[in-house]
Formats: C-alpha cells, sequence, structure tokens
C-alpha cells in the first residue's frame, strides 16, 4: 500500500496528471548534488571567460581547459535531468513508465557520479593541498629543513641551498653566493691571481656581461619571483670584485599577462612579492639604474605576436625568431640602452654576434600549478618562448608529453643558473598566488642543472609543506614527473649534465668551517664586514729584515675561511681586501705569521662616505673595556665579541652610564667565530661605556654609527685599567669637537687630572680635575678647556680607569667622526700599520712630547715598495707636532717612529675634504 502511494497518480482538480515531488533522504541528496554542480559549473564559466579575455587561444591552457571541463561536466550534468522529463511536460497525459524507470536508475547513476567529482573536487581545491590547512601547511614550511645530500659519482650536479633567509630577503642572495663559492661554485668570472670572494676563472657572470634575469612576472602577489630576490642578485652583479661595466635586464614574457611594471598596460602598484609589496621589477631596474648601472626591464609580453628575422639578417625590429625544426620561437630585442640581445645568438654588436658575453640567470617562484603539477625551472620557460607552430598557442601538451622546453634550452638559451625562490611557496591553489595563500619557507636553491634542481626543490621543499602527491617527482603517471622527465630526455640526447637521479647529486646547504693554521704569531681584529656597502681591508706591516708569510683567517657567521698565505717582504706593508676571500659577510679577522708583523683594519662605508679603524691585539683576554658609547641622538652602538679559540666562549656585558652600572646580556661566541651586541637594546638614551667578562680568551671591539650610519667610529677595547693615558690626537678648531671619555670600573671614585697640551711653542699645558664616581662614566668636552687648537691630552687617575677619545666634525648630510683609546705609556719606538697620501688621502702624524725634555723624532714609511725615509722632527717637552705625511711621501705606506725619548703617536687618515676619517695609535 506505502509503496502503491509513493507512486500512484493523482489529478491535479484540472485535469492533468502530475507526480508527486519525491521527499525523504534522496530528494535532499539530489537537490544537493544538482545545485553545487550546477554552481561549480557557473563559477567555472565566469572563471574562463575572464582567464581567457580577448585572447581565444588561452582555452589551450591546462587551466582553462579544466574549467571548460567543468562547464561541460557539471553544467551538462545538471542539465540532464531536466531533458529527460521534457517528454512528460510535452505530453502530460501519456505514461511514461520505462522512461520514469530509466530517468530514475539514470538520476542514481548520475548523482553518484557527479558526488564523486565534487567531492574529488572540493578536497583538491582546485590543485589541490594534500589534505592540509593552511596553519599546518605554514608549519611544515617554518619547520622544514634542507636535505642535503653527497653523490660519489664524477659528473654529479650540485646543488645549492640557502636557508634562513631573513626578512630583506635581498640578503639571502649574499647567503647563497657564500654556500656555492663555499663549495666550489664561484658567482663571478674574474681571471685575478688567487680568486676568492666568491670570484675566479670558473664563475659564471664577467665584469662586462650583459645578464638577462628571467622573473616570473605573469603572476602577482606571491604568485611572481620575489622582487627582493631580484634586487639582491642585481645588488652582486654590479658590485662585481673586478668592478661591473655591463648591462643586467630583468625579462618575462607574461603570455597572457604580465606585471612588470614597466609600461602603461602591466602596472603593479601594491601587488608584488617582496617585504614592501609595492617594489616591482621596474622599481628595482630604476634604483640601480640612478646609481649609474645599466639596469632596465624588458616585457616580452608587448613583442609575443611579432614573427622577426634576425638582426644579423638585417631586422632590427624585436619580437620573436621562430626556429622550425622545434617548432617554437626565442625573443630578440633592444634594451632601453640601445643593446640589441638576441636570446639563441647573443649580443649584436652591429656587425657580429658575441654570445659569449650574454649570460641567462632562470629565477622561478616555486609553487603549485593547477595543470603541470609544479611551477620551477622548467615550467619557468613558458615565459621565455612563443610561437609554437607559428601560433599564439601555448604548448602545455608537448610541454608535458614531449620535453618541448629541454628543446627551446639546449637551441635557444641554456640556463647558466637557475635560482628557485622558495621564500614564500605557494603550495595549493597555484599558479595563482595570493598572499593569504603563500607560506614563508624561508630557502633559496640554485644549480647549472634545472632538472636535478626541480626535482630536488619539488620533492624536499614543496611537497614537505604541501603533502600533495602531484608534487612528488617518484610519482609515476604524474603530470610534473611526465613533464619533468621528458624534458630530462631531451636535454640528456642533446648532451647536458642533468639528472633526476638523486645518486647523482650534491646537495649543499653550507661548508664546514676551516681551522685557522698553526702559526708562530697570531693577531686578532673583532669587526670587519664586506655586506651592507661595507669595504674592510686588512693592512700588515713587516718591520723585520726577512719576508714574513701571512695567513690571513676571517671568522664568519658561520665560522672560519681561511685565505691562500701570502708573502709581505721586508720593511714593507701589505694592503688585503677581505671581500678576496669572503663575499658579503661580517667577519672578525685572524692574521697568523712566521715573524712578527704590526696589523690595523680600516673600513669604508657608503662608497667611502666614512669609515672607522682599529688596530689588532695578539692576544684574547678574558676582560675587556670599551670607553666610548652613545645610544642618545639617533647613535646606535654595537659591541664585537671574537672567540679565537677552539672551544665555544660564554661572555657576559656590562655598561657604565653617567647614573651607574647596569646589567647586559650574555652570549654565546661560536668557536673561531664572532657575535654582535646592540647596546640600545639595554642602554636605549645616553653615554655608556662597556665591559665584557668571558669564560675564555676572547677580543672585543666598539663601533658606533649615527645620522642613518652618515657618520661612525670603531676601535679595540682594553683589557685592564690604568692610572696614565695619553691621547696624541685632538684638534677644537675648524669646526672639530674633541672629547675624552673617562670610565671607572673600580669600587672607589677616581679624581682624575686632564693635561691639554697644544702646538704652541712656550705655552703651558691646560689642566681640568673632575672626579668620576665608582662604576660610572664622564666624559670631558675639551672645547670646553682648550679653544681653537690643536691639542693632546694626557690623563692621570688616583684609581685605575680607562681613557680614550673620540672626534666630531661636520660634513654635508650630519658628522664625521673617528675615537681611539689612549697609550698606557710612551715609548721610543711606535708602528702605525695604516696610511695613504695617494687617491685623494691624506694622512697626520700626531707625535706629544709629556716629557720635561726635548725629543727628536726620526719617521720611516714602510711602502709597498720597501722603506723610505719620511723625515726627522723635533717634539719640544710638553708640545705636540702634527706632520702631514702627503708632503713626504705618495702612496700606501705604515709609519715607523724612532725617538730620543718617549713620545705618544697617533696618525689620523682623511678622505673626500675631510668628509671621512679615522685615527688610531699604534704599536
Amino acid at each position: 500500500m506505502e509503496e502503491h502511494q509513493i507512486h500512484h497518480r493523482c489529478d491535479g482538480g484540472d485535469g492533468h496528471v502530475t507526480e508527486e515531488e519525491p521527499k525523504g533522504l534522496w530528494a535532499r541528496a539530489r537537490k544537493y548534488v544538482y545545485g553545487n554542480a550546477l554552481l561549480v559549473g557557473i563559477l567555472s564559466l565566469l572563471w574562463l571567460v575572464i582567464r581567457t579575455g580577448r585572447k581565444p587561444s588561452r582555452i589551450n591552457y591546462p587551466c582553462q581547459k579544466a574549467a571548460l571541463t567543468n562547464v561541460s561536466v557539471f553544467l551538462g550534468a545538471a542539465a540532464l535531468p531536466i531533458a529527460a522529463r521534457l517528454p512528460r511536460y510535452l505530453a502530460p497525459g501519456r505514461a511514461w513508465p520505462r522512461l520514469n524507470r530509466f530517468v530514475k536508475v539514470g538520476e542514481v547513476v548520475l548523482a553518484a557520479g557527479l558526488a564523486v567529482l565534487l567531492v574529488v573536487g572540493l578536497a583538491g581545491r582546485m590543485g589541490g593541498n594534500g589534505g592540509r590547512s593552511h596553519d599546518e601547511m605554514k608549519a611544515a614550511a617554518a619547520g622544514l629543513k634542507a636535505v642535503e645530500m653527497r653523490s660519489g659519482e664524477a659528473g654529479a650536479s650540485s646543488i645549492y641551498v640557502a636557508e634562513n633567509i631573513p626578512n630583506q630577503s635581498e640578503y639571502g642572495v649574499n647567503t647563497l653566493i657564500n654556500v656555492m663559492d663555499a663549495n666550489g661554485q664561484d658567482f663571478f668570472k674574474s681571471d685575478r691571481p688567487g680568486g676568492g670572494g666568491a670570484a675566479g676563472p670558473g664563475g659564471i657572470i664577467g665584469r662586462d656581461d650583459i645578464v638577462m634575469i628571467k622573473v616570473n612576472g605573469e603572476w602577482r602577489w606571491r604568485g611572481g619571483t620575489n622582487s627582493d630576490v631580484v634586487k639582491g642578485l642585481v645588488e652582486a652583479i654590479t658590485n662585481h670584485p673586478d668592478g661591473f661595466t655591463g648591462e643586467v635586464v630583468i625579462v618575462e614574457n607574461g603570455q597572457w599577462d604580465s606585471y612588470m611594471d614597466n609600461r602603461a598596460d602591466n602596472q603593479n602598484p601594491n601587488g608584488c612579492n617582496a617585504e614592501d609589496i609595492t617594489q616591482s621589477y621596474n622599481d628595482v631596474a630604476l634604483m640601480y639604474a640612478a646609481k649609474g648601472h645599466k639596469v632596465s626591464v624588458y616585457d616580452w609580453t608587448a613583442v609575443q605576436t611579432l614573427s622577426v628575422g634576425e638582426f644579423g639578417g638585417g631586422d632590427m625590429r624585436d619580437g620573436y625568431c621562430y626556429v622550425p625544426e622545434i617548432e617554437e620561437g626565442y625573443p630578440k630585442f633592444t634594451t632601453v640602452y640601445g643593446t640589441r640581445i638576441s636570446a639563441r645568438y647573443g649580443w649584436w654588436n652591429g656587425s657580429s654576434y658575441d654570445n659569449g658575453r650574454v649570460r641567462f640567470l632562470n629565477v622561478p617562484v616555486l609553487k603549485d600549478h593547477s595543470g603541470a603539477g609544479v611551477t620551477c625551472c622548467v615550467k619557468h620557460y613558458m615565459g621565455f618562448q612563443d610561437l609554437w607552430q607559428g601560433t599564439q598557442n601555448a604548448p602545455h601538451t608537448p610541454m608535458i608529453n614531449n620535453g618541448l622546453f629541454g628543446s627551446v634550452m639546449h637551441v635557444c638559451r641554456y640556463p647558466d643558473l637557475n635560482i628557485v625562490d622558495a621564500v614564500w611557496v605557494t603550495p595549493a591553489g597555484g599558479p595563482n598566488g595570493p598572499y593569504a595563500s603563500a607560506v614563508r619557507a624561508n630557502k633559496l636553491l640554485a644549480s647549472q642543472d634545472p632538472i636535478a634542481l626541480d626535482y630536488y626543490a619539488a620533492k624536499h621543499v614543496l611537497l614537505p609543506v604541501s603533502g600533495n602527491s602531484k608534487h612528488n617527482p617518484d610519482v609515476a603517471g604524474n603530470t610534473f614527473r611526465t613533464m619533468l622527465f621528458s624534458t630530462r630526455d631531451v636535454l640528456l640526447a642533446a648532451g647536458r649534465q642533468v639528472t633526476t637521479d638523486e645518486a647523482m647529486m650534491n646537495v649543499y646547504t653550507g661548508a664546514p668551517p676551516d681551522v685557522p693554521p698553526a702559526t708562530a704569531f697570531d693577531y686578532y681584529l673583532a669587526e670587519g664586514c664586506t655586506a651592507y656597502g661595507y669595504e674592510t681591508w686588512v693592512l700588515v706591516a713587516n718591520p723585520n729584515d726577512e719576508a714574513a708569510t701571512v695567513s690571513i683567517s676571517y671568522f664568519t657567521d658561520s665560522g672560519c675561511r681561511n685565505a691562500d698565505p701570502i708573502t709581505v717582504p721586508p720593511r714593507s706593508r701589505l694592503t688585503v681586501n677581505a671581500a678576496s676571500c669572503i663575499w658579503e659577510q661580517n667577519a672578525g679577522v685572524r692574521v697568523g705569521s712566521d715573524r712578527p708583523v704590526y696589523v690595523e683594519r680600516a673600513m669604508y662605508w657608503s662608497d667611502r662616505a666614512e669609515g672607522h679603524d682599529s688596530t689588532g691585539t695578539d692576544a684574547g683576554a678574558a676582560e675587556w673595556y670599551v670607553s666610548e658609547g652613545h645610544t642618545a641622538d639617533g647613535f646606535d652602538d654595537w659591541l664585537e665579541i671574537l672567540n679565537p679559540g677552539s672551544e665555544p666562549a660564554s661572555a657576559a656585558v656590562s655598561y657604565y652610564t653617567p647614573g651607574g652600572t647596569v646589567a647586559g646580556p650574555t652570549v654565546s661566541v661560536a668557536p673561531y667565530a664572532r657575535s654582535t651586541v646592540h647596546v640600545n637594546e639595554v642602554v636605549p638614551s645616553g653615554d655608556v661605556s662597556a665591559k665584557v667578562t668571558s669564560d675564555r680568551p676572547v677580543v672585543v671591539e666598539g663601533s658606533l654609527y649615527w645620522d642613518s650610519r652618515r657618520g661612525g667610529n670603531g676601535s679595540i677595547g682594553v683589557t685592564a685599567p690604568a692610572t696614565d693615558w695619553y691621547l696624541a690626537e685632538g684638534c677644537t678648531g675648524w669646526g672639530f669637537d674633541t672629547y675624552v671619555q673617562l670610565l671607572n670600573p673600580g669600587t672607589k671614585d677616581a679624581r682624575v687630572e686632564c693635561e691639554f697640551m697644544t702646538g704652541e711653542e712656550g705655552a703651558d699645558p691646560i689642566g681640568r680635575t673632575i672626579t668620576v664616581p665608582a662604576g660610572t662614566r664622564r666624559t670631558v668636552w675639551v672645547n670646553d678647556v682648550v679653544q681653537n687648537k690643536d691639542v693632546s691630552t694626557v690623563v692621570h687617575s688616583d684609581e685605575p680607569i680607562v681613557a680614550g677619545r673620540s672626534m666630531l666634525w661636520p660634513v654635508p648630510g650630519g658628522k664625521a667622526g673617528h675615537v681611539t683609546n689612549g697609550m698606557t705609556a710612551p715609548a721610543t719606538e711606535v708602528f702605525l700599520p695604516e696610511g695613504c697620501t695617494a687617491y685623494g688621502f691624506d694622512t697626520w702624524l700626531l707625535l706629544q712630547n709629556p716629557g720635561d725634555a726635548d725629543v727628536t723624532a726620526t719617521v720611516t714609511g714602510m711602502t709597498e715598495g720597501g722603506e723610505e725615509s719620511i723625515g726627522t722632527f723635533a717634539v719640544k717637552s710638553k708640545q705636540r707636532v702634527t706632520v702631514h705625511v702627503n708632503e713626504y711621501y705618495q702612496g700606501n705606506l705604515s709609519l715607523k717612529v724612532n725617538a730620543t725619548g718617549p713620545i705618544a703617536c697617533e696618525r689620523g687618515v682623511y678622505w673626500n675634504n675631510r668628509g671621512g676619517g679615522t685615527c688610531s695609535t699604534g704599536y
């Protein structure tokens, strides 16, 4: 009876027979399935219309094909039940028993099929996430560590991985270059003797090369190559160790769209992949063009439809040249600087091609792709090629199945280096990369083998984050695997060294640190930097009658790097650029020698706008004192702590202010490395001195910067307080301000007497007495005591203290300055390793005679060619004498002072019309 009621026919009251609407679970399920199928179909249709736009050939893209399939399946399936019922509505009085049964069965099958498709599609989220939530993928990316590999086979492909990329991702490029350098691959090509500093004959980028940086500019947000990474590459290239005279052009063919930001139709005001999301590729180019470098953007999208001939055939138009044997085209174009480039044949000089000058860096962003599975080095060539089969159709099928881009690479332009941007990755929903969909993996990867790099990046970076098997190149039938392996086969057949075999891969994430060589004499300098626009120079003076063999080691954040030994001839001085060994790194310095030598370190920054300088020490110590420091008025105060030993050191920092002692941090310093302490974090405003106490011998320096690093000074600390200090330099005229810092680290108040000695013959010293309470620091402004004079200072205290002297003077944009510790006793022989009287530098020698008898000082220069006499100078009792060394010698030199009685010496160096300066006591 119930079955009869369910299937009965009833009269609707108007003579028409109607069928009762089904009820229950089946009715609700059918409604849900058909409704969602209809919704998916409509959304796919809208997406298809928007993405295809005014270019019908885009319908051949995998994404568009997938959307078209959705439209056909879901809209078509939703329409089938309506079509099946159409006969009953057209002939309402007629019974259709067989049709009814067929429709019922068909609906069940169709609904079940649609349900499966919907579940699979929705679970995949248009590209898949392996079942992981965004938070799970974010956590996986944050904890991901690169897998190292070592192959014992000859001809293995090398992959280099830089991890822990900072927020300013451009500095991650420096890390990547250093990983390459430490493992046998120089980034810079150079024929200079000794190589080093990521440069050598086997390097990639030459000083006069034309470098194309191929980015992913088709997508916005995190879907495009990180413009900070591009900035880091341009920064490195334009700072080639030999000086860069070539050109850089950032390129892309966006196919259907482009966001290079160099034309009105490809603007990208606030959707870039960078820390500053407004920083486009064109912004990066303009930044370096403003510095005088040839850097620009060329968007191949603008010429992708133009089929042209080669420059060598007389066709000077920009466009794409078609290669019939591979059924593909490659770009040729003219940069904004008038440079004509054929991607296939190289630079056109007007009469011939020079392919050796053109370099191609393939820089994709790592991400999910709905069609190809993974966007990486191979898929990135979609933005290189065009005119496939002479059409505007995208060659997705031959790209995947036939290794088409392997042919494009081999015939048209093989990448000199592939660099995978995995700072931010989009693990699902790609190739689009909304900010909210990306996760930070903090990695950059590089290899000259695009296949090995794709394999590794997908399997060991993207897959562990996404958990999606379509990113696994080991899964048979996987679209990504098919594309990668077909491309591999084409390249292998062409003789290229590529692999998908992990047994043929070397993967490096760093390098084991060196151990400094054993030498008879060691000297240490805690500060040093070759990054962020800094130069570091090590000066070695050899006072011996025999040559000295010197081995310099750099204690970087990642450990020790040894440079090749050098020879310093007898009675001469040698200057070593730290960048010749280490590229863009913080580093302390160790100088080992088979004979006693004298060492000093000079640093410059901001195109030598300013600099500072310090002597070294021949041993570490458990206690160090730094008298100068200031954290107010825009000053940044830093301590550098170097560990010269083979065991970790624990160093506790204490600060001394005018108000008393403040506890600072305790830092661990790895063996043969250095750590940096930012004083401002504990003492945010005011004068400050520091004490460092360590459980193992360390070396400590202090450095100070101000006016956004327009000015700066730095000096080594001292290992013990003393009751007497001698400061030969000082000036209170011509815009100079001179300050004497007095640190009392003891438990008793100190009564300090300062004597100020001028260069005026017969003038008596001017005295000033000051009390420095225990555990505090005081500052004497010398201009308040002595006006408009050159002045030296003698400091005497009834309790052991530490004394130093700093000077400031006005320059455009702020103030310049320098600082040094005093000498604890005058001497009859003093060595000063630094000095230069050429290239716009002025060197001054300051001689202070604190004694009661006149003395005569004989000054000798130790030059790169041997000893040179500078002169003999009379220094009267209680007087100061200034020697302008430029009047006696031109070139680099160290100074040796021999006096008939004890004197104090300092050396000041100024440049750029006193725009910058350094000063130091000697040995």
